[in-house]
Formats: structure tokens, sequence, C-alpha cells
């Protein structure tokens, strides 16, 4: 589905207009990258889902843009990160690739 139909249908479930920032938000968690491709009837799911919509968009806007996977699942190891924090200075060193 497009961010038109999306519109109006969370308009129609949620009983609210989409401010402009919403529509926004909304447009750019759909087209992506990657592009989400919805189905009416997943939109209508995510309705029943969420109470608020900021709270559906921002659903929409993770699965368009999801977290990176930690170090570990990409074959390598995490950076160790160690340090010591002080009111005057800041130490820290890195031994990590």
């Amino acid at each position: 589905m497009d961010p038109p139909e999306v519109t109006l249908m969370l308009e129609h479930y949620f009983q609210t207009e989409l401010t402009e920032e919403q529509q926004c938000r909304l447009k750019g968690a759909i087209e992506g990258p990657p592009r989400l491709n919805l189905t009416p009837a997943q939109i209508e799911q995510l309705t029943v889902e969420y109470d608020e919509i900021d709270e559906m968009i921002a659903s929409l806007e993770e699965k368009s843009c999801p977290p990176l996977p930690p170090a570990t699942k990409l074959g390598g190891t995490a950076p160790q990160l160690s340090g010591a924090v002080s009111t005057r200075s800041i130490s820290i060193t890195y031994d990590g690739v």
C-alpha cells in the first residue's frame, strides 16, 4: 500500500486526522529504504495492536529501519571499552578493531 491509502486507513481506524508531521513520518517509514510492502490486513492488525497513532507510526519506522545487529552476529567480536570519568578529565582506552 502507498502512503495516501495507509493515511486514510489510519485516520479511519483511529478516528482522527493525521498531522503533517505524522504524514511525513508515515511516508518516510513506508517508502524506506527499504520500502515496506504492507497489505490492508497488516495495517488493520497494527491499528488493533496500538492505542496511539504515534506508537503505530514509530513501529513502522522501526520496521523500515531496523537496528543494526551486534558485532558478534557479523562474525567479529564487540570492542572492549574501559575508562574512568572524573570531574576534571576523561580517560578512555579502546581495545578493538
